[in-house]
């Protein structure tokens, strides 16, 4: 009987013993990519922080850490670089000893003519109405409801005497970098401060005191995450990620091989990033 063995030349008459091995059928699993969300919750949802949890629709990502959270957001933006990966959150509470990061944006001139405030908050256009002889009052009362109308943000707004205070729902650094930018697009599309009004958008309070990870990365486990995805950018942050991801101790260490990698960003001008 004819023995083929794929990857022994048929050519060959050296003397000796020789062997083949075929791994075609060695394995034929598919293994899942899942990705890990850190982020923050509302006291409105219902996940449970620092435990880990599956979470497979937007619905669901607003159920579990709150409709206008830091993690509902994360997800949203998650899914439109992967609309059909396993994704999971590492839900985790605001840190107690934390502050909500203000914007304050300040109006000055009475409208002299009738226009549209185009401001966009987190990214998101929010647009008031300003008829002619609108006071600054009247101008920062109408950007703060508008602000708050708009479901899903991540921040509440208010006002007093011509300046609306945008809040982070969230104490923290990382929740705290909330951009504020008026009229991004432009003319091209047809965004133009009313004629008369003045607008000075500035940073009022700093967002400080991030979340601890370490108890909350602990409880995962010997689960695996091909991307883990952390807003926290702090040294403190960064340290206890490669701690879990160390090739020591860690998950891409020799007894526990599950290897995968993290992900953070942190934005700001040229001097702060080579800071």
């Amino acid at each position: 009987m004819a023995i083929t063995l794929d990857y022994y030349p048929s050519t060959n008459r050296t003397i000796g013993v020789f062997f083949g091995v075929d791994p075609s059928n060695a394995n034929t699993a598919q293994a899942s990519q899942r990705a890990l969300l850190i982020g923050q919750k509302l006291p409105a949802g219902t996940a449970t922080a620092g435990t880990a949890v599956i979470c497979g629709s937007l619905r669901e990502a607003r159920a579990l850490a709150g409709a206008n959270s830091m993690l509902a957001q994360e997800f949203e933006s998650y899914r439109g670089c992967d609309g059909y990966g396993e994704v999971w959150f590492l839900p985790l509470d605001d840190n107690a000893a934390g502050v909500a990061a203000t914007r304050t944006v300040t109006f000055t001139g009475t409208a002299t003519a009738a226009g549209t405030l185009s401001m966009y908050v987190t990214g998101v256009l929010i647009q008031a109405a300003v008829a002619s002889g609108d006071s600054p009052t009247a101008i920062a009362l109408k950007l703060a409801n508008a602000i708050n109308a708009t479901p899903f943000l991540t921040v509440t707004a208010a006002s007093s005497a011509g300046v609306t205070t945008i809040t982070s729902r969230h104490k923290g650094v990382a929740a705290g970098d909330i951009t504020v930018v008026l009229n991004y697009r432009g003319n091209l599309a047809n965004e133009a401060t009313p004629a008369g009004v003045t607008v000075v958008i500035a940073v009022g309070v700093a967002g400080s005191g991030d979340p601890v990870l370490d108890e909350a990365l602990a409880n995962l486990g010997e689960r695996a995450f091909d991307f883990i995805a952390s807003p926290y950018s702090g040294t403190g942050s960064v340290a206890s990620l490669s701690a879990r991801l160390s090739d020591g101790t860690g998950t891409w260490g020799w007894l526990n091989q599950l290897f995968g990698g993290a992900f953070t960003a942190v934005r700001g001008t040229y001097a702060a990033m080579t800071t």
